[in-house]
């Protein structure tokens, strides 16, 4: 499920990726789309105005949004098993009116939300006994005779959660083969879903995508991802430093960038050093690149995202191939925050392990994993937020840089499951959630985001 998942084995077997500490590094870009992180001004309200939590957004439907009401990307995974309240949570939809929602193990809900929200894109996900192997376990008809029998075919059907990739070009083809069939049952799906930095560079590169790239297009189904980073949600971009993640200064809201490469870039020239070079830059460095036959050849490399918005890789490729990017709709089913544990370096440069320590939570375990984990951290990083305000806001920087592909992010979880206490965004585990609602209904309703986060470009 949520933590980062290493290049596969099968690349590790191929190639040994060596490290090279120290020396200069140059970074050349090829192309005008580079970061910026300059915003317009970088003061930051000491209070903001508590939002109405009666506010409610216009009936238009969500690809029209009006000034009272935005296209509300940010929306719940939620646990059918286990929601505490089915009457606050209703409500509370009716009044943020998401664009995505995935619920897990609850056919019913799905169906219900769907004629709720006419507009969103509703998926339903049945938890399996197979994790990640679903693919290689289960038959295209199974598939289909299971979301056959349920009916409700407004709801998006969900493939292979977080697959195991040990043997990509028969994982792609097993997709490739159920979204054919589930498009001819009248299906739309969720294909992919794959873990946080599954997607390795040298597979993109090497065309083995492409045809399941075609196949998406093609029928019009949902690019399912999971996104997550540690702590501050623009890190995960993968543009800072592991240096840069423990001073929070160099993090500052007026620091997070206001655009991203959306093409190849040229690599990045000279020795990259694990401490003071870009998160992501570093780590693709080192990562394995087996030479492969190339159906083919994309002029670069891909920019160094790491964990958020690394989904892009496959847009960029979608593009390279002559199919229209644009025409791809993602949903990143579990997102944002979680415990990336290839940020940590053992005896080199411990972010994750310092912030543990110092900013754990007893009762989660002193670990950096769900929203509910950051409370401390938060703290010290934003004194001019509150909790809910620092979630909220690095949730609007997100809205800000994700692409237009980008249909939205499914908050993980709405549940009150004991395994996910730190990940519970329903208000049981804390006050400041309920806070967090209605800030989200807030800046739904067409509230300006600038008097809660302050007078960022990102917050405009």
């Amino acid at each position: 499920m949520k933590r980062f998942t290493s290049f596969f084995l099968i690349a590790l077997a191929l190639v040994l990726g060596a490290c090279s500490f120290g020396g200069d590094v140059t970074f050349v870009t090829a192309t005008p789309w580079i970061i910026t992180a300059t915003p317009e001004t970088s003061s930051t309200p000491e209070a903001s105005p508590t939002p109405s939590a009666s506010a409610t957004p216009s009936a238009t439907a969500t690809e029209d949004p009006t000034p009272t009401q935005e296209v509300m990307r940010i929306g719940y995974n939620i646990n059918a098993e286990a929601v505490p309240d089915w009457g606050a949570l209703w409500d509370h939809l009716d009044r943020l009116q998401p664009h995505v929602l995935l619920f897990m193990n609850g056919i019913g809900a799905a169906c219900e939300a769907a004629g709720r929200y006419p507009d969103a894109i509703v998926i339903h996900r049945t938890y399996s006994t197979h994790e990640g192997r679903e693919w290689a376990r289960r038959s295209t008809g199974e598939w289909i005779a299971q979301w056959q029998a349920e009916g409700c075919k407004e709801v998006v059907r969900y493939t292979t959660n977080e697959p195991s990739l040990y043997d990509i070009p028969a994982f792609v083809q097993s997709e490739i083969n159920l979204m054919t069939a589930a498009a001819a049952a009248g299906f739309r799906v969720s294909a992919g879903n794959f873990a946080v930095g599954a997607i390795p560079e040298w597979a993109i590169n090497s065309g083995v995508f492409d045809n399941w790239l075609r196949t998406v297009e093609r029928y019009g189904h949902i690019l399912g991802t999971h996104e997550y980073t540690t702590g501050i949600l623009p890190f995960g971009v993968g543009q800072y430093s592991r240096q840069q993640l423990q001073d929070p200064s160099a993090m500052a809201p007026s620091s997070w960038p206001l655009s991203l490469p959306m093409g190849y870039v040229t690599r990045a020239q000279g020795v990259l050093d694990p401490v003071t070079s870009p998160f992501g830059l570093y780590e693709q460095s080192i990562a394995p690149q087996p030479a492969m036959a190339q159906a083919t050849v994309c002029d670069g490399t891909l920019p160094g995202y790491w964990h958020i918005l690394r989904t892009t890789w496959l847009l960029i490729r979608a593009e390279c191939i002559g199919l229209d990017a644009s025409a791809f709709t993602v949903v990143d089913g579990e997102g944002l925050w979680d415990n990336m544990s290839d940020i940590d370096i053992a005896g080199v440069i411990t972010p994750i392990q310092d912030w543990r320590a110092q900013y754990g939570i007893e009762r989660y375990m002193w670990d950096m994993r769900g929203i509910n984990s950051y409370a401390n951290l938060w703290r010290a990083y934003f004194p001019q937020w509150t909790t809910a305000e620092a979630a909220v806001c690095q949730m609007k920087w997100w809205d800000f840089i994700a692409p237009p592909q980008y249909a939205g992010v499914a908050i993980f979880t709405w549940s009150t499951n004991p395994f996910w206490i730190s990940f519970d965004v329903s208000g049981v585990q804390a006050a400041y959630l309920y806070e967090l609602h209605d800030l989200l209904e807030y800046w739904s309703s067409g509230g300006d985001m600038r008097d809660v986060c302050g007078e960022y470009a990102w917050a405009a």
